[in-house]
């Protein structure tokens, strides 16, 4: 019976981490094609890549023929289409609670296509672009 309970343990402790990794994973480039860039804070820009990350103060650029789509972790979608500027200035996504969620976002020049997620639905006062 003792090594169920620490079994239990482990295996609930590993789930949570679990969730918490896939929460995190939603934060990402989803597809790109073309030349695309992606610059963090305080880093030089690189190559973007399937799988990458979207924290606070990333920057995207897009090339020439190029785009990339962004999905993040409360369902929002930003499609960037050609020779576009993007950046994530602020975004807080809140699971238990989308009203208390916040997206900031800057664009420079190009275009983009966005699909509203829960943030955007449950707290539109949230949601700058």
């Amino acid at each position: 019976m003792k090594h169920s309970a620490i079994w239990k343990f482990w295996f609930g402790a590993w789930l949570l981490s679990f969730a918490a990794l896939a929460q995190a994973a939603l934060s990402q480039i989803h597809a790109l094609g073309g030349t695309v860039a992606i610059t963090y804070p305080g880093q030089a820009p690189r190559a973007a890549q399937k799988g990458d990350r979207l924290v606070n103060g990333t920057f995207v650029a897009t090339g020439d023929k190029s785009f990339a789509l962004l999905r993040f972790a409360d369902g929002q979608i930003v499609a960037l289409k050609s020779n576009s500027e993007f950046r994530i200035d602020q975004y807080r996504h809140v699971p238990k609670d989308a009203g208390a969620g916040l997206i900031a976002f800057s664009a420079g020049q190009g275009g983009l296509r966005a699909i509203t997620g829960l943030i955007g639905k449950k707290n539109p006062a949230g949601f700058k672009l």
